[in-house]
């Protein structure tokens, strides 16, 4: 069985949620990683297929170039009620991905986003 233990706190304007999987090392599916995403929030993996560090964006609201709380972020799950687009280095111009809300992402390399 899959034990989950989070530790949260603030961080720049955001939430930081750090997730260590206990057990064997699998792989979220994307419904099992956006169970893990709240609504209203934009959530960073620091690994492939939703493992890693997790960390999560509550209500992001502007669409300027920002780095993503994961450094790189690797799997993605937008439960925000925008569209976002995620680029490939840290001054969005390499476009790597857009999500519309309620899409998630297991594999990619992303740096920035707005």
């Amino acid at each position: 069985m899959l034990r989950i233990v989070t530790a949260v706190s603030a961080l720049m304007g955001g939430l930081t949620l750090t997730t260590a999987l206990a057990g064997a090392a699998q792989a979220a599916t994307p419904s099992a990683a956006d169970g893990l995403c709240p609504q209203g929030y934009v959530c960073f993996w620091t690994g492939s297929g939703f493992t890693g560090e997790l960390k999560v964006y509550q209500n992001p609201r502007w669409h300027t170039c920002d780095t993503t709380p994961a450094q790189p972020a690797r799997s993605i799950v937008n439960n925000d009620d925008q569209v976002w687009s995620f680029y490939d280095d840290l001054n969005c111009s390499a476009h790597a991905i857009t999500l519309s809300p309620g899409e998630a992402t297991a594999d990619v390399r992303v740096f920035s986003w707005e």
